[in-house]
C-alpha cells in the first residue's frame, strides 16, 4: 500500500512538473504578445532636426532605418501596434 502511494505521488509530481514546463515553453516561444511602438514623438523630433538642418539627409535615413530595424528585429510571435492606438498601460512599449 505504501509503495502504491509513493508511485501515485511520484506520478502526480511528474505530471505537474511536465505541465508547468509545457506552459512555460508555450508562453516563451509561441504565445502571441502585443507591443506598442512609440515612434511618433521620435519621428517628429527627427523631422524637426532635419528641417532645421541639424542633421543631414544621410543621418535622417540612418535614423529612419534604425526605427524600422528596431521594429523588424522583434520576435515573430510579437504583434507591433503604434502607441497611438493602444489604450492599455499593460503593454510593452518599444521606443527608439
Amino acid at each position: 500500500m505504501k509503495d502504491k502511494m509513493r508511485v501515485l505521488i511520484f506520478c502526480g509530481l511528474i505530471s505537474c512538473g511536465s505541465s508547468l514546463i509545457s506552459i512555460a515553453v508555450y508562453h516563451h516561444f509561441f504565445a502571441v504578445r502585443i507591443a506598442a511602438a512609440d515612434t511618433s514623438a521620435y519621428l517628429k523630433q527627427v523631422r524637426e532636426d532635419y528641417l532645421n538642418r541639424k542633421i543631414s539627409s544621410k543621418e535622417l535615413e540612418e535614423k529612419l532605418e534604425q526605427v524600422v530595424g528596431l521594429i523588424r528585429n522583434q520576435p515573430q510571435n510579437k504583434i507591433i501596434l503604434t502607441a497611438d492606438v493602444v489604450l492599455s498601460k499593460n503593454v510593452e512599449v518599444i521606443t527608439p
